[in-house]
């Protein structure tokens, strides 16, 4: 059968690109053997709905507003069950979302043929007009470590048949984070190994200083400047290997397809996602701009617009918001202390505003985390924003549209926040400014 677009991954971008160019007339097919990609299976949705549960369970045990609850405990088993639930029903609506745009689900893993003009399913071979590669990406493992019922990666520890005694995470950036604030909740006792010289080397010093300081009050073991050994592995019973992502393509492809790769070995693209290969563009993790469900779902919607006809406008990657759903949660947008005073010396403004300041932060009970702003000092321009705490993945998004529009530190200020809101703690950090 022919397509004018076959998209080659069911992912956030495969999916929303699918679902743009079907509305917009095009004869598409989206071939995926794993519906949702990583995000809806092994990402966003599995491990945040852990979150959840687990920091409910924390707040009721620390909370001293008088709600007393004896014998509230996490079972596992409930956990994994409500998990896969989640994930289903969510698997369907997206399903029946791109069904009822007019796009065509083909179900199994796709062989692109010589030139990108067709797509191989089991003994089936389709034609197509445009190729949308949306493959994303695969956990990383270290070298000459090997996957095992010792050693695990992001897709595994999701359905451990039983809660490690000991757990290892190895590589404190966002996953490694995340799934030491879930197993600490359920009772493990963690140890985290990073390289680096704090945790989450990505984000601002600051912050990963804070969640260090509430990790060990919490008495998870963080060791930064160090190297896993064997000794880390031989001491617990599983270990977790969070080592960041590896893009999901070939060496072998690139060159069949003759695409160009950037020094890094990425394939490069425009600002709307074409390859070199006018037929052929490159969405989500496997284009390696930003490794977000969100930022790809944006650039599945920009390739299908150029698709279109249309002329979308570009994502502008450095006001992209950063979400980490540890407990305290964490985000961030634009520039970091450390890169600011690289790029402008001491000409940088900075504020900041502790959660234990913060009305509403009482009320609920928490104390941890700040909200932090690095502005020019000439401009006054924000140049980033900096949080944890709190619901600080959802105050994020006030914060990007800041950067995004180069507001300044009097702009933002003026800006009335209700009262008492959590938002106010980035509205304080600002106001140290003035």
């Amino acid at each position: 059968m022919h397509f004018d677009v076959i998209i080659l991954g069911g992912g956030p971008g495969g999916a929303k690109a699918a679902q743009v160019l079907a509305k917009g007339g095009k004869k598409v097919a989206l071939v995926s053997d794993n519906l949702g990609g990583e995000c809806l299976n092994y990402g966003c949705i599995p491990t945040k709905t852990y979150l959840s549960a687990t920091e409910l369970f924390e707040k009721i045990k620390e909370f001293q507003g008088g709600l007393k609850i004896s014998e509230a405990y996490l079972d596992w088993e409930s956990m994994k069950q409500y998990k896969n639930k989640i994930v289903e029903k969510l698997k369907k609506k997206l399903e029946w979302s791109l069904t009822q745009s007019g796009a065509t689900l083909i179900n199994g893993h796709g062989e692109i043929g010589e030139n990108g003009k067709s797509v191989t399913v089991g003994q089936e071979t389709h034609t197509t007009d445009t190729l949308i590669l949306a493959t994303g990406s695969r956990a990383r493992l270290l070298p000459n470590i090997e996957k095992s019922e010792k050693v695990v990666t992001n897709y595994e520890i999701l359905d451990l048949p039983t809660v490690p005694q000991k757990l290892l995470v190895v590589g404190g950036g966002a996953i490694g984070v995340e799934f030491a604030s879930i197993f600490a909740a359920l009772g493990s006792s963690i140890t985290i190994v990073e390289m680096g010289a704090h945790l989450l080397p990505l984000e601002d010093k600051e912050v990963g200083e804070e969640l260090r300081r509430v990790f060990e009050r919490k008495k998870i073991t963080v060791l930064t400047e160090t190297k896993a050994s064997d000794e880390h592995f031989a001491t617990n019973d599983i270990a977790l290997i969070a080592v960041g992502r590896s893009t999901a393509h070939s060496d072998t492809l690139i060159k069949q397809l003759n695409l160009t790769t950037n020094e890094h070995g990425k394939i490069t693209t425009t600002d709307f996602l074409q390859t070199n290969q006018q037929h052929i563009y490159v969405i989500g993790d496997l284009a390696g701009k930003a490794l977000l469900a969100y930022t790809a779902e944006r650039e599945g919607e920009i390739a299908a617009q150029h698709i279109l006809g249309k002329t979308p406008k570009p994502i502008n990657y450095g006001a992209v918001a950063n979400t980490i759903f540890c407990s305290p949660e964490i985000s961030s947008v634009g520039m970091s202390e450390e890169a600011a005073k690289a790029k402008f010396g001491e000409n940088i403004l900075v504020g900041k505003s502790p959660y234990s300041a913060n009305s509403k932060a009482l009320i609920l009970g928490v104390r941890d985390g700040f909200a932090k702003i690095v502005a020019n000092k000439n401009t006054r321009v924000i140049l980033g924003i900096h949080i944890i705490g709190e619901k600080a993945t959802e105050l994020i998004a006030e914060a990007s549209l800041a950067v995004a529009n180069n507001l300044t530190i009097d702009e933002y200020n003026e800006n009335l926040h209700s009262h008492p809101i959590l938002g106010e703690v980035v509205k304080d950090a600002c106001s140290q400014l003035i």
